[in-house]
């Protein structure tokens, strides 16, 4: 239960991350990352209107800074 607690508290705070700091972005989607995400490390998508897909994890987070967006794997 621990775990679902964590990784729904990692999106609502990637979603606010991605608001904050790309305020161009319309986000449509958020989910967990089913290649990127491991059991240490949990890591979400973020897709949105401009094709752009955000991979955030918890370092992401900490240091309250976006990662650079990777275009090639949004809306796959």
């Amino acid at each position: 239960m621990r775990v679902f607690k964590r990784i729904n508290n990692l999106l609502d705070k990637a979603v606010h991350l991605v608001g904050r700091k790309a305020k161009t972005e319309v986000m449509h989607y958020a989910g967990i990352s089913k290649n990127k995400n491991t059991d240490k490390k949990p890591v979400v998508f973020i897709d949105c209107d401009s094709l752009n897909r955000y991979h955030i994890d918890d370092r992401y987070i900490k240091n309250s800074q976006l990662p650079k967006p990777d275009r090639a794997s949004a809306f796959k």
